[in-house]
């Protein structure tokens, strides 16, 4: 409710200054920016002088819902302290009777995105003197706050939309960018690009442990904490600058404030595992560092980073990035699916339950893990020497499982959570026969599939032979219908 009045209050504000451009060609005092909002109800500054009114509103049936205050200044004739030469910042501060050398620490911190984040060079009492005179406003619209440029989505290239994402922070970052691209051409081909990772990189050391606890797996601290040093070393990758991306034990731990340089003032809020910094990291001789300092609100968990680059890097692994196109691909293995359940178990941290299945028909499966209850967590699964970290239930084990003439199956889990999981069982699903590909069609448009083949390929990258299979000529998928195409690998047709 509060987001939806603040954003109110903004649209209301732009049509003042939209109205208010239409009456005036000249600004005065006496403009609607000014005159419409003053009052004496309100302090929205806290600046000791009551120098706005309230807005009530109201629901449908008259009942009050909220209400706000605001006040419009023009920004444009403040100080930009992003941009500004510190002497004159200097001799500012000095007229308004605040120690001048303060000019220096904030040109020395910047860019800063508000003004408040001065406040921690001047006292309360400062702080409002001076607050009316300066601003962060960039008069260079394409320029952000970390003075690069901006990217313009609708002619950017994959390369530049996808930095600009990653250099924001923003996760997954180089599909986002695909999907971007996908959203706005005109075919219905499904962008691919390539992506280089270093995945899974735990800290090789704890250089300052501050109030990070090592648990099974990861490490952990309590709100408002002290900052620890982790520290990389001996990577198989070339020198240079890589994006960083941050992760927990599970998919809901925040991370903390992270920083590079203590020394910069800057730190970055990692809430959500898998954000990315914004700030690059540099390795050198296969080393980098990174300061983690818990939130003073949450107990905060840290597992390990990932580095990607979008130029080949040595030591990196090469993989595909995919975007979303109107037509959506997904590969499934159709039923049977055999159900290896039991009643079911709990498993300490730290521990391990063994599970031995029998009377399975021999074969290859895919195999998807079951937590006692819905979405819970299971724990790192080995199955014949094969180790999966940190699986929920309904996640798949990501190798193939072969069952052998004897119809075991071993299961083995490790409890690397900070709490108890749980075990129930499997379910194991028939591969490489009997699949079928769904194309969905997620727009409104008919679209034509006879250009469309389906390809299969070897581990080695090789084609496998009697593919590719062909779709009909002729064949459509209608707006947001679906359309399934199943093939039998024992089948003696030459082409699927």
């Amino acid at each position: 409710r509060a987001r939806y009045i603040a954003e109110s209050v903004e649209f209301l504000a732009q049509k003042i200054l939209i109205l208010d451009k239409k009456a005036n060609t000249t600004d005065s005092l006496n403009d609607m920016m000014f005159t419409y909002f003053s009052g004496s109800e309100a302090d929205v500054e806290d600046s000791g002088v009551q120098d706005c009114r309230w807005f009530a509103i109201k629901d449908l049936e008259g009942k009050n819902f909220g209400r706000f205050a605001v006040k419009v200044s023009d920004e444009s004739a403040k100080v930009n302290i992003n941009t500004v030469d510190a002497g004159v910042l200097g001799s500012l501060l000095s007229q308004l009777g605040v120690d001048s050398s303060k000019g220096s620490s904030i040109v020395s911190s910047r860019p800063l995105n508000t003004i408040e984040e001065t406040g921690r060079f001047f006292t309360k009492d400062d702080f409002k003197k001076i607050k009316d005179y300066i601003t962060v406003y960039s008069e260079d619209l394409e320029i952000d706050l970390h003075k690069k440029r901006r990217v313009y989505l609708n002619s950017a290239s994959y390369q530049n939309i996808s930095d600009g994402l990653m250099r924001a922070g923003v996760s997954s970052g180089p599909e986002k960018a695909l999907n971007l691209k996908d959203a706005g051409d005109r075919d219905v081909e499904q962008s691919i690009q390539d992506i280089y990772v270093l995945d899974v990189l735990g800290p090789t050391s704890v250089m300052e442990s501050g109030s990070w606890q090592k648990i099974i797996g990861f490490y952990q601290a309590p709100a408002g904490g002290a900052a620890g040093k982790f520290g990389w070393s001996n990577l198989p990758i070339e020198d240079g600058e890589y994006y960083c991306y941050l992760y927990g034990p599970t998919r809901y731990d925040p991370i903390g404030e992270v920083y590079i340089d203590p020394a910069s003032g800057r730190t970055e809020p990692i809430r959500s595992p898998g954000d990315g910094l914004v700030e690059k990291v540099n390795v050198s001789n296969g080393s980098f560092s990174l300061y983690i300092k818990p939130f003073a609100d949450s107990m905060c968990r840290f597992g390990f980073v990932k580095l990607v680059s979008l130029t080949p890097k040595k030591g990196m692994t090469r993989g595909l990035t995919c975007g979303t196109e109107a037509v959506v691909i997904n590969e499934i293995m159709v039923k049977p699916a055999k159900d290896v359940f039991y009643n079911g178990a709990e498993i300490e941290p730290g521990a391990t339950l063994t599970k031995d299945f029998t009377d399975i028909k021999p074969g290859d499966y895919y195999c998807l893990v079951r937590a006692v209850n819905e979405g819970g967590m299971v724990g790192s699964v080995s199955i014949l020497g094969k180790i999966a970290k940190n699986l929920y239930d309904h996640d798949y084990f990501p190798f193939p499982v072969h069952v052998g003439i004897d119809g075991k199956l071993k299961v083995i889990i490790v409890n690397e959570f900070y709490r108890k999981s749980t075990f129930k069982g499997v379910v194991l699903s028939q591969e490489p026969d009997a699949e079928f590909i769904e194309l969905l069609n997620i727009s409104s448009d008919e679209v034509g599939l006879s250009d469309f083949y389906f390809d299969v390929y070897g581990s080695n990258g090789e084609l496998v032979p009697g593919w590719p299979g062909y779709i009909p000529e002729g064949t459509k998928i209608q707006g947001f219908q679906h359309l399934v195409f199943s093939v039998d690998s024992e089948s003696s047709t030459v082409t699927p």
